[in-house]
């Protein structure tokens, strides 16, 4: 009993020499501040945006006796913003005396995004000790990363069946932030597109892409012979990554018309108008050279001092016209006194991909005098018609004779 009793009192009497002793050390040391950063609102932070700080301020030495000023030392990218860089948080007392310290600061709109850190200073009794060793460490994280298509060209601007062409696609990075490993993919393994890379891959990429800059990739392509003219829509895919090596991944889509620029050829298929001064009728024929079919053709005739239209209309639809084909139509003109005439015509339509096209030209008719006409076999001889007229006149003087006779008698 005795021996438990003196083993208490040496333990309570070491323990008060431990409390003295660590007192002393304090009362040795001075003030022990220590300043934590509590939180950070809000967290990431953006470039132009206000971020609220709270700091707390704890004394876990000696009591300070006079007033504690807490000071936010300015750095890029931060600003104060609505309250003072030095605040007087009083007396701290000993035993972990603690107080809590608010700032906002306004982050640059051009700042970088990473982690920066905040420098704070703690003036005393004359003495200023310094918290800036990586203490308060502030989250800057620059806005989603943007890289679109600016721009995009197809030369040339419908590509032939079998033929080939250049996508140029200029890419633009909008973001502040720099952008790496940018890899562009066409994707050209469907079944319904038909084009493939030419003498090309259909994958480029680039190293990197600076903020604001733009830079273009060109693709080179090749149609397959059957294709069909029409638009086509190819997806392309693209993938970059931002300064914190994250990973971002696009989908879009570029079109390409495939497709060529109609043939149509206007001539004048056979005519019965062969001398001025004359009325006949003319047979345009419009012929489809191309290879692709064009639609909803309309021919106008425009007028001429060469001829009078005695057709009723000088507009003629004349509707599709299929690759290799041919489409006529027929006129009645009367020909002034020229040695040709001069027939002007404008014919419209629209391709396989809905283009309007105009054509205007002018299909030119010669006139023949009465000998070349005779000269060429267009019209009989004059003397067989000469003799007709002989025979005629002949006969009728011999039935006139006739009748003469018998009233004489």
């Amino acid at each position: 009993m005795v021996d438990n009793f003196n083993k208490l009192i040496i333990f309570v009497l070491c323990i008060n020499v431990l409390v003295i002793l660590v007192q002393a050390q304090s009362r040795a040391e001075g003030p022990a501040l220590a300043i934590t950063l509590l939180s950070q609102t809000p967290t990431p932070v953006e470039p132009g945006q206000v971020v609220h700080l709270r700091f707390q301020i704890q004394n876990n030495g000696q009591e300070i006796p006079d007033d504690v000023v807490i000071h936010l030392r300015e750095r890029y990218p931060f600003t104060l913003y609505g309250s003072p860089a030095d605040k007087n948080i009083g007396i701290l007392r000993a035993g972990s005396d603690t107080v809590i310290v608010e700032y906002d600061l306004k982050v640059d709109e051009k700042a970088v995004g990473k982690r920066t850190e905040i420098e704070l200073e703690a003036r005393y009794a004359g003495v200023t000790k310094i918290f800036d060793n990586d203490e308060f460490m502030i989250d800057v994280r620059t806005q989603q990363p943007l890289l679109y298509l600016k721009e995009i060209n197809v030369d040339p601007l419908q590509i032939t069946p079998g033929g080939t062409g250049t996508v140029t696609v200029v890419l633009q990075n909008t973001g502040p932030a720099l952008l790496k490993d940018i890899h562009m993919k066409m994707e050209l393994d469907g079944t319904t597109i038909p084009f493939a890379p030419y003498q090309s891959s259909s994958l480029q990429v680039l190293s990197q892409l600076g903020p604001t800059f733009q830079k273009a990739l060109t693709f080179s392509l090749i149609t397959t012979p059957e294709a069909t003219p029409g638009l086509y829509k190819i997806p392309v895919t693209i993938s970059y990554n931002d300064e914190r090596a994250n990973t971002t991944v696009l989908k879009d889509i570029v079109a390409i018309t495939v497709g060529e620029a109609p043939q149509i050829r206007p001539y004048i298929k056979k005519t019965t108008l062969l001398a001025p001064e004359s009325q006949g009728k003319v047979t345009i024929e419009l012929a489809n050279a191309g290879n692709g079919d064009v639609k909803l053709t309309e021919l106008t005739i425009l007028p001429s001092e060469s001829y009078q239209l005695i057709s009723p209309s000088n507009y003629f639809y004349i509707g599709d016209i299929d690759a290799d084909d041919t489409e006529t139509e027929e006129i009645s003109l009367y020909a002034q006194d020229v040695e040709k005439v001069t027939l002007p015509i404008k014919i419209s339509y629209y391709d396989a991909n809905n283009k309007k096209f105009d054509q205007e030209t002018t299909l030119t008719l010669p006139l023949y005098s009465s000998s070349d006409l005779k000269k060429f076999g267009l019209v009989e001889s004059g003397s067989t018609g000469m003799w007709v007229i002989v025979l005629i006149l002949i006969g009728g003087s011999y039935f006139a004779y006739r009748k003469y006779k018998k009233r004489k008698k």
